[in-house]
């Protein structure tokens, strides 16, 4: 059990989408709804100089192969300003779209999934589930890839065993020397959003969270596992945000009074950060501690 954990709230990554609101899969869990939270590269980069940004997340709306066509843009935003990094959602990845990423990005987060039945049922994907994890494998061998697992997309029944299975594969790959061991694992929980396909499903119970994190931290022993800033809010979000802290996760973003009460009650050192979780468990947690 860790003595410590980490609280970020990212105000200091610029949310970047190079796609702007539009996105090619219109994916039944998200409906491009999260996109609109996030600014045009154009908007983006004019307000750089005021903001000025520790880091940035490139991101979009994927084509209909799960492709995010980030690759015109994370140059320019790695310019833009000195010392700015860059966390990149890519989607699949082959080796020539990773050549043109290459110097450009600093960590990619990469949506892990091997079921057949969300790639076509919940992505609406025309790419094959092997592709996701061939993309994921090619990701890992370029770039410091975490990756990022989505408790809940076939329904709270499917759980955790779901994701266990994901957590299983990707602790195999790391085992056959396909992939690096991941510098972080980080555990996002489905969220019912009105206005998509999925807004009537329930989201996982949040014990089944709970022995999601949990397994990741013993299948990861050296990896910093984070409850990522996608989960639902409210009373669920305090009841799993305390019950985290409990099992031992190294970061929590966004989060509730609950998680800090717990976290006090615990006797842990926390620290604060302020931005995407990835860059916070890349330098170790790094913080104020408090």
């Amino acid at each position: 059990m860790p003595d410590r954990i980490t609280f970020t709230r990212p105000s200091m990554t610029a949310a970047v989408s190079v796609t702007g609101s539009g996105c090619g899969l219109n994916c039944a869990h998200c409906g491009a709804k999260y996109l609109k939270g996030m600014r045009p590269p154009e908007e983006a980069l004019a307000a750089f100089p005021a903001s000025r940004p520790k880091s940035a997340l490139v991101s979009g709306g994927s084509d209909a192969y799960g492709r995010v066509p980030v690759e015109a843009w994370t140059g320019r935003v790695k310019a833009a300003l000195p010392g700015i990094k860059i966390n990149c959602h890519t989607g699949i990845l082959d080796a020539a779209r990773a050549a043109a990423l290459a110097g450009t990005v600093d960590v990619v987060s990469y949506d892990y999934v091997s079921d057949a039945r969300i790639v076509s049922g919940v992505y609406g994907s025309l790419s094959q589930a092997e592709d996701y994890v061939a993309g994921f494998i090619s990701a890992s061998g370029a770039f410091p890839t975490v990756p990022h697992i989505t408790v809940g997309l076939m329904g709270p029944d499917e759980e955790p065993s779901l994701s266990l299975k994901s957590l299983a594969e990707i602790r195999g790959l790391a085992d056959e020397g396909r992939i690096s061991e991941p510098p972080a694992i980080v555990i996002i929980v489905f969220r019912p959003t009105p206005g998509t396909r999925m807004e009537g499903v329930e989201p996982p119970v949040a014990d089944s969270v709970i022995d999601v994190i949990k397994a990741a931290k013993s299948l990861f022993p050296a990896s910093p596992v984070s409850l990522g800033c996608m989960r639902p809010t409210g009373r669920y979000r305090d009841e799993l945000d305390a019950k985290a802290v409990g099992a031992g996760v190294d970061i929590i973003v966004m989060p509730s009074k609950k998680a800090r009460k717990a976290a006090l009650d615990m006797g842990l050192t926390v620290a604060e950060a302020d931005e995407c979780c990835v860059f916070p468990a890349l330098e170790g947690g790094d913080g104020d501690g408090r």
